[in-house]
C-alpha cells in the first residue's frame, strides 16, 4: 500500500509540473503580444515629423557670368558737311525717322541763284551745240566749231551737276531708320561742320559686348544662349544669342571681347546700359532636390529616401548615397543615385535615423517660388563697364551641405546643438514702443511774385 501511494504521489507531482510548464508558456505568449502592441503604439507616437520633397527633373546649365555694355545696332552722330545757317528743322527729340527722311535744311538762296544761272548757261550751250552740228552737217561750218560747241555744252552740264550736289549737302537726311536723340540745334543757328545736330540710334537690336577670360575661348562659341539682366528692370531676363567673338585677346587683361545680340522691339534697352550677362552652355535636365536635403559624412554625400510603411500615414527613412552636381537657386543637381518621382526628406534630416519611422508634416513643391525682387537702391556712382582682369566669372559649383564629424550619429549631433543653445528668458521685457512723432506744423506758402518777378 505504501508503495502504491508513493507512485500515485509521484505521478501527481509530475502532472502538476507539466501543468505549470504549460501555464508559464501561455503567460510568455501573452506577455509577448502585450509588448508587441505597446511597441507598435510607441513607434507610431515616436514617428519623427519631417518636411518632404519630391525629386523632379529640372533644367541645369554651366553658367559663365560677366558684365557688359549695351550698344545700338547702328548709331551715328548727324552732322553737316558745310557751315551755314539752319533754315528749317523737320524733327523733334525722340522721334522715330525713316532712312532718307529730311532732318534739317540749311539756307540755300545763293546756291539756288547759282543753279538758275548754270541751268540758263546749259540751255544756251545746248542750242549752240545743236546749231553747230546742223551747220557742220550741211558743210557750212567747220567740224572744229561743232566740237567746241559740244565741249562747251559738257562744261555747262557739269557745272549744273556740281551746284546740285552742293544744294543736296544743304539738306541733312537720316542715313537709316532709327530714333533721334536730343535735338542740339535751333532754326536760325549758324552751325559748323563738326556741330552734332542729333544722335540717331537703331535700337531694334541691342549689341551687348562683354569680356571673358581667355580660358573660356574653347567653351564659348557663336549661337550660344545668353541671359541679360538690367538694374532698371529687376526680375526681368532679356534673352539673346552670341553672334561674334573677337579675333584677339587683350594683352593687358587677358580677356576676349564677345558680342551678343538681344531683340529690343519694345525699345526698353538703350545704348550705354550696364547689363549682367550669363552665358549658358551644356543645357540639360537632371533630377534635383533642395539643398537642405543633402547630407554628407566624410567624403560621401547621401539623402534619406522615404518608403511607405505598414502603418497608414507613416514612412520609413532609408539612407541612400548619391552623387551631387551643380547648385542653382537652392536646388542641387543629382548625377547618380536618385530618379524623378522619388520622395526625400527636405527638412528634419538631423533628427532622422536610417530605417526609422517618419511622418510627413509638409510636402514641398518641386521648385519654390522666387521671392519678389525689390528695386535696387540708387548708386552714388555708376560702376565701370569694363570688368577687372583679375575677376573671373563664377561657374556652377558643388554644394557644401552639413557634414557630421567622424564617428558621430545625427542624434548625438542634434543633442550637442541643443545643449549649446542658451536657456530662454523666463520673463522677457516687452519692447518699448517708439515715441509718437509730433505732427508737422503747417507751412504758409509765400506770396506769389508779380508777373515781372
Amino acid at each position: 500500500m505504501k508503495r502504491r501511494a508513493l507512485l500515485v504521489a509521484k505521478r501527481a507531482t509530475f502532472l502538476a509540473a507539466i501543468a505549470g510548464v504549460f501555464v508559464l508558456m501561455a503567460l510568455a505568449v501573452l506577455v509577448r503580444e502585450v509588448v508587441t502592441l505597446a511597441t507598435s503604439g510607441s513607434e507610431t507616437a515616436d514617428a519623427t515629423p519631417v518636411i518632404a520633397a519630391e525629386v523632379a527633373d529640372e533644367p541645369f546649365a554651366d553658367i559663365i557670368t560677366a558684365v557688359g555694355t549695351a550698344h545700338a545696332n547702328e548709331s551715328v552722330a548727324v552732322t553737316s558737311k558745310i557751315s551755314d545757317t539752319i533754315s528749317r528743322i523737320n524733327f523733334d527729340s525722340g522721334d522715330f525717322v525713316q532712312g532718307g527722311q529730311v532732318l534739317a535744311e540749311l539756307v540755300d538762296a545763293e546756291e539756288a541763284a547759282s543753279l538758275n544761272a548754270a541751268r540758263a548757261t546749259l540751255t544756251e550751250a545746248r542750242r549752240e551745240r545743236d546749231r553747230a552740228a546742223e551747220l557742220a552737217q550741211r558743210g557750212v561750218a567747220p567740224a572744229q566749231r561743232r566740237d567746241e560747241a559740244e565741249s562747251e555744252f559738257q562744261r555747262a552740264a557739269a557745272q549744273v551737276t556740281a551746284i546740285e550736289a552742293r544744294m543736296a549737302d544743304r539738306i541733312i537726311r537720316a542715313p537709316f531708320a532709327g530714333v533721334v536723340g536730343l535735338r542740339n540745334i535751333s532754326a536760325g543757328e549758324l552751325i559748323d561742320t563738326g556741330t552734332v545736330i542729333a544722335t540717331l540710334n537703331d535700337v531694334r537690336i541691342i549689341k551687348l559686348d562683354f569680356a571673358l577670360p581667355e580660358r573660356f575661348l574653347a567653351t564659348v562659341q557663336a549661337g550660344q544662349r545668353v541671359d541679360a539682366r538690367a538694374s532698371a528692370y529687376p526680375g526681368e531676363i532679356f534673352n539673346g544669342r552670341i553672334t561674334n567673338i573677337d579675333n584677339q585677346v587683350d594683352r593687358v587683361s587677358r580677356a576676349v571681347t564677345v558680342r551678343a545680340e538681344i531683340p529690343n522691339t519694345d525699345g526698353r534697352l538703350v545704348p550705354g546700359m550696364l547689363l549682367s550677362v550669363e552665358v549658358r552652355r551644356d543645357e540639360r535636365e537632371r533630377p534635383a532636390i533642395p539643398e537642405s536635403a543633402l547630407m554628407r559624412m566624410a567624403e560621401q554625400a547621401y539623402v534619406f529616401v522615404l518608403e511607405p510603411a505598414e502603418d497608414e500615414g507613416l514612412h520609413i527613412a532609408r539612407r541612400r548615397d548619391i552623387e551631387p552636381g551643380l547648385r542653382a537657386q537652392g536646388r542641387v543637381e543629382i548625377l547618380n543615385g536618385l530618379e524623378a518621382g522619388e520622395t526625400v526628406i527636405a527638412d528634419g534630416t538631423h533628427r532622422t535615423r536610417d530605417g526609422g519611422p517618419v511622418r510627413i508634416s509638409e510636402m514641398r513643391p518641386p521648385r519654390p517660388a522666387a521671392p519678389e525682387s525689390e528695386p535696387a537702391p540708387e548708386a552714388e556712382s555708376a560702376p565701370s563697364a569694363q570688368p577687372s582682369p583679375e575677376t573671373e566669372p563664377a561657374t556652377g559649383t558643388l554644394p557644401e551641405p552639413f557634414e557630421l564629424p567622424a564617428g558621430e550619429t545625427p542624434e548625438e549631433a542634434l543633442a550637442d546643438d541643443e545643449a549649446e543653445l542658451p536657456p530662454p528668458d523666463p520673463d522677457p521685457e516687452p519692447a518699448a514702443e517708439p515715441a509718437a512723432e509730433p505732427a508737422p506744423e503747417p507751412v504758409t506758402p509765400p506770396a506769389s511774385a508779380g508777373a515781372g518777378g
